[in-house]
């Protein structure tokens, strides 16, 4: 290459180098505030603020993202066993394609483990109160109650059990959740809802309190092969107690044995076969439970759905029609609907117990 293309060539790269700098002095300044910063580190100080200004954008896209997942993680923590809380499950449930009350089987190991351990409180966390128990005994109503008769509830026998069984002794029935044995010894959703285990000594109180209860009754209510079924006290204050008797007669003649709905489980305290007949007797606000009661009604119960729901079905002699249910029929609560067509009247019910109500203490 020859002298003169040289020159020019660095007099071009001189010519832009000028500009350049040109450029820059206008766009970023020079140095007149005598504080030795160059326009060249005021230019490379630029890009870096402007570097650092995209990586705190994407560092709060971050920390906004992690603390959305946090929250549903501890949202999803809190998740318990109220009907609003299964329904909030089922519908995150229904967005994954995943069936209904499906439930994490690790809270049946959970169950297992601190029955056959004996830890009673720590069960207690893993349960729904009240646990009903077949009446005339009362109810589990709460963690307290439930530490003091464990030993009673499950006996040692029933504790080593749990504490070796696989969990292959569970089976699922959709919406009832899962059962333990072939019994239903056990029957978990998110949480121990019922109990069906009873040990021999809790079926030895059972029967006393069966033998307790109805010979407390008038002689006109005795024998005859009827038990206790449930009690209740109305708006009103009269008593009302139910009890049951298998009728022993041939299958044709049974009311509903043959209904699909009695091959179902029933997550309830007293089992049905089917051949039940029901009586209904009242004793209104005031008048002496010991004597006869002012009206009596014969019927059964219907067992419906899924849900194994009990509808209670009674008539008297003047062709009254009386019903009730289960609760969740009622929001939750019992009602009893009387009806003479056309006419309906709706009366509230208050579970109770027959013997707290004569003043016999279980």
């Amino acid at each position: 290459m020859k002298k003169d293309e040289i020159l020019f060539i660095i007099l071009i790269v001189a010519a832009i180098v000028t500009g350049i700098l040109a450029y820059n002095e206008q766009k970023y300044g020079a140095d007149t505030d005598g504080d030795g910063v160059s326009w060249w580190y005021r230019f490379t100080e630029s890009i870096r603020r402007k570097a650092y200004s995209h990586n705190d954008s994407l560092q709060a896209i971050k920390e906004y993202y992690d603390s959305q997942v946090i929250n549903v993680d501890a949202l999803l923590s809190e998740i318990d066993t109220t009907a609003t809380e299964h329904l909030a499950d089922n519908l995150d449930r229904e967005s994954r394609n995943e069936p209904h009350m499906e439930i994490n089987t690790g809270k049946l190991e959970w169950v297992m483990r601190t029955i056959g351990c004996g830890n009673s409180k720590a069960l207690t966390s893993l349960m729904q109160f009240p646990i009903p128990r077949k009446y005339p005994m009362h109810d589990i109503a709460d963690a307290k109650e439930l530490q003091e008769r464990f030993t009673e509830i499950f006996d040692e026998k029933f504790r080593k059990k749990m504490s070796l069984v696989e969990m292959s002794a569970w089976t699922s029935h959709g919406y009832h959740g899962y059962c333990y044995g072939r019994r239903g010894d056990l029957w978990v959703t998110d949480k121990l809802y019922l109990i069906d285990y009873y040990s021999p000594k809790e079926q030895a109180r059972y029967e006393q309190l069966v033998k307790d209860e109805m010979g407390s009754l008038h002689k006109s209510l005795r024998g005859k092969g009827w038990r206790p079924y449930c009690c209740f006290k109305t708006d009103k204050g009269d008593v009302i107690r139910v009890d049951y008797a298998q009728r022993k007669n041939l299958y044709a003649d049974n009311i509903h044995m043959d209904e699909q709905s009695m091959s179902s489980p029933q997550p309830q305290p007293i089992k049905l076969r089917g051949d039940e007949i029901f009586r209904m007797a009242v004793f209104t606000k005031g008048s002496n439970l010991h004597e006869a009661p002012s009206n009596v009604m014969y019927g059964y119960v219907q067992i419906t759905g899924s849900l194994s729901a009990r509808e209670h079905q009674f008539r008297d002699s003047h062709g009254r029609l009386t019903t009730f249910g289960d609760p969740f029929y009622y929001d939750d609560d019992f009602a009893m609907f009387s009806s003479v067509i056309p006419n309906t009247h709706e009366t509230r019910l208050s579970p109770c117990y027959w013997l707290d109500l004569i003043g016999k203490k279980q």
